[in-house]
């Protein structure tokens, strides 16, 4: 079994939040799809301090807002290492497997598609504790209101 280190995470922890096994996910294809480097750039982004952070948690100069944060921190580094993997996530996954006469699918058609957003919005709520602005700057309104200038009932405006 094998297990490396992504900063504050490990490969066990994230094949863990997208239910797979060492066998169908190995360290070799984490790491060569560059989850490293896009962990290390998404902390640069959004929590540049976590090196300063993980040095107090492993001293003695923690407060209890330096304990919750680095929950948030191993929390959100697990995640966003699994979002990083989701692109290349219907590709590793075995949908169906059958031996013949048994036989075990994974996903559904619809399923897939929620798992995803399940494991996207679980990165965004540690997000929200390291980083409250960013979701506050980027902001997406779904809803609006707008006037047309054309009536196609009466054919005046336009």
């Amino acid at each position: 079994m094998s297990n490396t280190d992504l900063f504050y995470t490990t490969t066990d922890e994230v094949r863990a939040v997208l239910g797979l096994t060492d066998k169908e996910l190995k360290d070799k294809m984490i790491l060569d799809a560059g989850t490293l480097d896009a962990l290390a750039l998404a902390l640069l982004d959004h929590f540049p301090e976590h090196d300063a952070l993980a040095q107090r948690v492993a001293g003695t100069g923690a407060t209890p807002d330096d304990d919750r944060l680095w929950l948030l921190l191993k929390g959100y580094c697990r995640y966003e290492a699994a979002c990083h993997l989701l692109p290349q996530f219907q590709m590793i996954v075995v949908k169906k497997i059958t031996d013949g006469d048994v036989e075990m699918m994974r996903f559904g058609p619809d399923d897939l598609a929620q798992f995803v957003a399940n494991i996207r919005s679980r990165r965004d709520e540690y997000l929200r504790g390291l980083d409250p602005e960013f979701f506050a700057t980027t902001a997406f309104y779904g809803f609006g209101a707008s006037v047309p200038a054309y009536d196609p009932v009466t054919n005046e405006g336009g």
